[in-house]
């Protein structure tokens, strides 16, 4: 829920995790995706906040979409690793603020979300 990636509730994981406990037990989730606002800036809080989701929605693979470039650090990969997520790589137009569109992959696992390239969408 936006209240979880945009607004930082902590109030809102209880019941997205129970949502997803149950469409897990039915068979029908491969996992989630956490696709934070471009306003999301890599900095340490930002980075606790998204460990603690992880933690919180366990034990389902949680993958994260970052928008902002900041996110763009040599070691991203590896801590996605040491907090058990997955990177989601983008297809977004080549906007300077943005994380950059191409492969990204940590945990040996690949999500990919296409979005529009053309930078007047954006």
């Amino acid at each position: 829920p936006q209240s979880v990636s945009h607004e930082f509730s902590p109030d809102d994981l209880p019941p997205f995790k129970a949502a997803a406990d149950r469409l897990a037990g039915n068979g029908k989730l491969l996992g989630l995706i956490l696709q934070f606002a471009e306003t999301f800036r890599n900095s340490p809080a930002e980075r606790k906040w998204v460990a603690a989701v992880g933690e919180a929605l366990r034990p389902h693979r949680v993958a994260v979409e970052f928008r902002h470039r900041s996110w763009e650090a040599p070691n991203l990969a590896e801590w996605m690793a040491h907090v058990h997520m997955d990177l989601v790589s983008v297809g977004v137009p080549d906007v300077p603020t943005l994380f950059r569109r191409g492969l990204r992959v940590a945990n040996r696992r690949v999500c990919a979300r296409l979005h529009s390239e053309h930078a007047a969408n954006w």
